[in-house]
């Protein structure tokens, strides 16, 4: 097969090879552009089932357009002589390489990485399309540090026929959920399972499922059998653990329905440690892994010793337990983490020694006959040293005495006055005191704190969200009057990127004035109508196809200090002319525009 050519792509070197295709770097001959060019193996282009498979890849790739997903540029026909699929070329390296070189087990660099991958899966999802091969190797780093899911090979339509042969195995086997394994029906939820695994492997630096044998391999991931990531590395903690056995679990049922759903749990984890920007946060990680994993730490060890403490405060041990774990993971002998964990293995031991004082006297008061049935008010029964009935004995604190009731002997019927015992001794009259029942005692109720004022400033105006309530529109500055305790404020803008900050309202002392600038401005999106297949370059960069533009704008970013920008748009079609237009954008506008292209004189 000649492989120097195909249509009008150039094949300049093989970059990779699997049982359908082989990957070649291109050239377009036209646009003048680096592609990849997937070209089908000889020996399938006569199999109708593998070119039917091969056009069902194009067809699926095609309808995604997702910055997290590898471009489809083009596609070769069903009747070309030869069969091939054209995308976008990534420079850079796959997931697995990414992670050797790093060397990092970081579970927050774990969730931001599998963050962007479900959030690109969701898309996927929600056109209808599932990968079925979720894998470190399907997934590219580029080096503009891009984060892409390419080799959708195996994909699967949900609403088209399915070519898959019944029984077979499809996927690779450390990361394919146990429905692919059993030839069963999978969808959405597949995916789900694949990342899970993918989502564990990065945070504790080993696959959740092994064997030493295939067979072996399967039946753990069926039976569901993994050591618990907590286990493999001590930085994971319960709340991620959970969210991992969740998307692993080998019943369909049990996991995550959606990856939306999955992707806002792992955002709100990251929250949780103020890490609220995952895109930007990711692409740092990206651009220079060891840098940002370094100062990573720096920034969480505080976090997570506020987070403990709080918790702690509540009375929520295990919270501020699992806090504390984490931090003694990163920094083991950590001393503030050390003190809360004293303060409770005290105040356990404290209320052990409680309970076992308890037991004692309950114990001591079953033996003495005095279990169920108190001794009344007044005057308690003696007890006769001879274990029979007894007269009654005066009450030490009174001078009133009664007469003891005769006995009628059991072997005489006459009648003898029973003995008045004589009054005891000092430690005879202790021991024949009734028992007091412990008084309970109620803690004195602990007043509420009283609202504080604080006073917060934006420039240059924002909307301000106080606990995910307004408070203020358009404001500059505001004064809001907050319980004491941890609270987050929002600022939205139509012109800037809406942003966040956690505050901490104390119960005394001097409150600190929030002052926050909105920095990042807000890109323009642009909607270009045109004819199918017409591309779009803005100041003579691809920005993609027009058509792809329509769902999913382009992306124009804007000047910080200036109100608008003007870019250039062409709009191109082989045989027709292009449409040349300046455009005027502003900050958190979308624009659509319609090109209309005449064609070319023949």
């Amino acid at each position: 097969m000649d492989t120097e050519r195909v249509d009008k792509y150039e094949l300049l070197e093989a970059v990779g090879s699997g049982g359908m295709a082989v990957v070649y770097r291109g050239r377009d001959t036209v646009l003048h552009r680096e592609v990849a060019v997937k070209v089908l193996h000889p020996h399938l282009a006569g199999k109708d089932a593998a070119r039917r498979r091969f056009l069902r890849e194009a067809r699926a790739v095609a309808r995604l357009h997702h910055p997290g997903i590898i471009e489809i540029y083009d596609y070769s026909g069903d009747d070309a002589p030869k069969n091939f699929i054209v995308t976008e070329f990534v420079r850079g390296r796959n997931l697995r390489q990414f992670v050797a070189d790093t060397s990092f087990r970081s579970p927050e660099a774990a969730a931001l990485v599998c963050h962007r991958l479900a959030s690109a899966l969701e898309h996927a999802h929600a056109s209808g399309v599932v990968h079925r091969d979720i894998k470190p190797d399907n997934v590219l780093v580029s080096e503009r540090n891009e984060l892409k899911i390419a080799d959708f090979g195996i994909a699967h339509v949900l609403e088209a026929e399915n070519l898959t042969v019944t029984g077979a195995i499809i996927g690779s086997p450390a990361h394919m959920s146990p429905e692919q394994i059993e030839g069963k029906p999978s969808d959405a939820r597949s995916d789900v399972f694949s990342l899970g695994t993918i989502l564990y492997w990065m945070a504790t630096g080993r696959t959740p499922f092994a064997g030493e044998t295939p067979t072996a391999l399967f039946r753990n991931i069926i039976e569901g059998r993994h050591e618990d990531p907590r286990a493999v590395n001590p930085a994971v903690d319960n709340r991620l653990a959970r969210i991992i056995e969740k998307m692993i679990a080998p019943d369909p049922e049990a996991r995550y329905p959606d990856m939306g759903e999955v992707r806002r749990d792992i955002a709100s984890w990251l929250a949780d440690v103020e890490i609220l920007d995952p895109e930007k946060e990711l692409a740092d990680l990206l651009e220079n892994p060891d840098r940002y994993l370094g100062a990573l730490a720096g920034r969480l060890l505080p976090v997570l010793r506020r987070r403990a403490a709080e918790e702690l405060k509540k009375g929520n041990v295990a919270a501020a337990m699992n806090y504390c774990n984490r931090v003694l993971a990163a920094a083991p002998g950590d001393a503030q983490a050390l003190r809360i964990i004293g303060s409770v293995d005290r105040a356990r031991k404290v209320r052990r020694a409680c309970l076992m004082a308890a037991a004692v006297v309950l114990l001591a008061a079953a033996a003495a006959g005095t279990w169920f049935a108190w001794p009344p008010k007044g005057e308690p029964a003696a007890v006769s040293k001879t274990g029979g009935p007894a007269s009654i004995v005066p009450h030490p604190t009174s001078n009133v005495e009664h007469p003891a009731p005769s006995i009628q002997h059991p072997a005489s019927s006459i009648e003898h006055p029973a003995s008045v015992e004589e009054p005891p001794e000092p430690e005879a009259k202790a021991a024949a005191a009734p028992r007091q029942a412990p008084r309970l005692q109620t803690p004195p109720l602990k007043k509420a704190p009283e609202p504080r004022k604080v006073k917060i400033f934006v420039k240059p105006y924002a909307d301000i969200f106080i606990d995910g309530k307004l408070f203020a529109s358009d404001s500059r500055s505001f004064t809001a009057s907050l319980e004491p305790g941890s609270h987050r404020v929002e600022f939205r803008n139509n012109f800037f990127e809406s942003q966040e900050t956690p505050i901490e309202v104390p119960e005394d002392g001097p409150v600190k004035d929030v002052r926050v600038e909105l920095t990042k401005v807000r890109p323009a999106l642009l909607k270009v109508q045109a004819p199918p297949g017409a591309e779009i370059y803005l100041d003579d960069t691809y920005k993609g196809l027009a058509a792809a533009s329509m769902k999913d704008p382009v992306v124009i970013p804007m000047p910080r200090d200036k109100g608008s920008r003007k870019v250039t748009l062409r709009v191109v079609k082989p045989g027709f002319k292009s449409h040349v237009q300046e455009i005027e954008m502003r900050p958190g506008e979308t624009k659509e525009v319609k090109a209309t292209l005449a064609p070319e004189p023949r």
